[in-house]
């Protein structure tokens, strides 16, 4: 279970960051942009979670050594 905690964090951490960015380059007006700042948020963690399941990737996950 110490592991799962490892990663839900890392996908925590690069989700707010990719929200942070994405507000920021909206001009803080996230009233009127949730809807893409929110997008910009789940693509950061699906390229980490792709990254994962690719078994030719060996930095991390499935393919790892």
């Amino acid at each position: 279970m110490k592991g799962w905690k490892g990663i839900i964090s890392t996908l925590l951490i690069i989700f707010v960051t990719a929200v942070i960015g994405a507000a920021v380059a909206a001009g803080l007006d996230v009233q009127g942009n949730w809807r893409a700042i929110l997008i910009a948020g789940v693509s950061a963690v699906l390229t980490a979670v792709v990254n994962y399941l690719n078994p030719k990737d060996a930095r991390y996950g499935i393919g790892a050594e």
